[in-house]
């Protein structure tokens, strides 16, 4: 009976240490987990992160699951029967986190170096020297080689990737605007979509809209410019200053005498007759080509020209003074 009660004793001290062991343990794993976030968070530097964003984020996200794995499993050994059990329980949950940490790992880098960008970015005019399009697993991956000088007159070339629509504009020599990093110049960012430049200057980046040329007549050329950029960048004077200018098909003129005239080649001669509805103008004219509409103090005509195969919308607005 004593050598019993003896044994018995035993296996429960033994517990009790096998208890302690596996809870210093787990507390180690769990200090490995905060460290990796603190090292791939804040002391990878960008201009690692820079040049290979998808293998640091896989390698953090390697190691973040297997700490993860060990705090919530605790697996000690690859016998048969823990690597069957592992089958048929966690193991495609582990599967889907490690899936979930790359895409965190990979977007807080994408925003440190937008943030970087934002923070201590110089716009310079650069060169798109050659393109590259690679096909993978997945589709093709596009990339442009553009070359640039630092205001220190260092001359600095950089592999960036681009989306396909920004791709197939690109020509080589194009001149193009770029951020790039005072504190590593291979870091860039092209002003050369939507998303850059709003991000940029704080634009919108949108279409013109009926209410916005209304707006344009109470206003100088100065704040009208303004304005304009505010709404889209790309909007600037013509060389003589008679014509506001958005690319090559897009222009405003106002003269002195109340009147201003929008050419587009947009959807405008069937967007702006539903917005000039909404806000109460009564149409007076309606023709396969030409729409009508006023108000006690504007009258606007929407015209769509079709010339050699090609559509554009001419909005006229008046502004007419009460006696």
């Amino acid at each position: 009976m004593e050598h019993n009660k003896k044994y018995s004793f035993s296996e429960v001290e033994k517990q009790e240490v096998f208890k302690e062991n596996n809870s210093k343990k787990r507390f180690l794993w769990l200090i490995l987990i905060i460290l990796t976030f603190g090292v791939f968070f804040t002391f990878i530097p960008l201009s690692i992160y820079n040049k290979t964003p998808m293998l640091i984020s896989v390698l953090a996200s390697s190691v973040f699951t297997f700490f993860l794995f060990q705090l919530i499993y605790n697996f000690n050994n690859c016998s048969r029967q823990n690597i069957n059990k592992l089958r048929t329980s966690i193991i495609f949950l582990f599967v889907i986190i490690w899936i979930f940490m790359i895409f965190l790992f990979w977007m807080h880098f994408s925003v440190s170096e937008s943030s970087e960008i934002r923070n201590n970015g110089v716009k310079v005019a650069g060169t798109i020297l050659e393109g590259k399009s690679i096909k993978g697993g997945r589709g093709r991956a596009y990339s442009v080689v553009v070359q640039f000088k630092t205001a220190e007159n260092v001359v600095i070339t950089v592999n960036e990737s681009v989306d396909e629509d920004e791709f197939l504009k690109f020509k080589t020599g194009q001149k193009i605007e770029l951020i790039y990093s005072l504190n590593d110049p291979k870091i860039i960012e092209l002003l050369t979509n939507k998303s850059a430049i709003k991000n940029y200057y704080g634009s919108e980046e949108r279409d013109l809209t009926i209410s916005d040329l209304f707006k344009l007549l109470d206003l100088n050329d100065s704040a009208s410019l303004t304005m304009l950029k505010k709404i889209a960048y790309e909007w600037k004077f013509n060389s003589d200053s008679t014509f506001y200018l958005k690319g090559k098909t897009t222009a405003i003129s106002i003269d002195e005498s109340d009147k201003l005239i929008f050419y587009s080649m947009g959807s405008e001669y069937w967007d702006f007759p539903e917005e000039l509805e909404t806000l109460g103008f009564k149409k007076t004219h309606d023709s396969d080509n030409m729409k009508t509409y006023e108000s006690p103090m504007i009258i606007v005509n929407v015209q769509l020209i079709i010339k050699e195969l090609q559509a554009y919308t001419t909005t006229e607005i008046y502004t007419t003074k009460l006696n």
